[in-house]
């Protein structure tokens, strides 16, 4: 998963551009969700 996360960053030029503030924040939410789920199991 981080390095999905870091080769999409390295592809993408500009840190600042929208489209990577989305991609960056959707994947982290959707691995706090993960982890929520299996704390919740619990």
């Amino acid at each position: 998963m981080y390095r999905l996360l870091t080769d999409t960053v390295n592809k993408i030029p500009s840190k600042n551009d929208p489209s990577f503030l989305c991609l960056y924040f959707y994947l982290f939410g959707f691995k706090m969700l993960d982890w929520a789920r299996n704390y919740n199991i619990d």
